[in-house]
């Protein structure tokens, strides 16, 4: 199984930011969807976190040209969409306001 480490240096971030980083690690750790990189662990060293993640070939979103913000925006948008669909058991409304 090939895998990819994502290295963060705690040095260069907020203790809010690093919070609100262990706090993601735990929903990353519960959680499983099919258009979200698989979480395997993390490694919490006194200096840095080490993420390993699901080995995606291609490269970087961004550098390919593929990541653009108004498609994270669209998204993103339908990601919260389909969260209150689910949390509110009819998606109506959404459909609706999306015409």
């Amino acid at each position: 199984m090939e895998v990819a480490v994502k290295e963060i240096d705690k040095q260069q971030h907020s203790p809010k930011v690093h919070d609100s980083l262990l706090k993601e690690i735990a929903i990353l750790r519960h959680g499983s969807h099919a258009n979200i990189v698989r979480f395997h662990h993390a490694i919490l060293t006194k200096e840095r976190i080490y993420l390993v993640l699901e080995y995606c070939d291609g490269g970087d979103l961004a550098a390919l040209g593929i990541l653009d913000l108004q498609g994270l925006a669209v998204g993103m948008y339908s990601g919260l969409t389909y969260g209150l669909k689910e949390a509110h058991g009819s998606h109506d409304w959404v459909v609706e306001f999306l015409q």
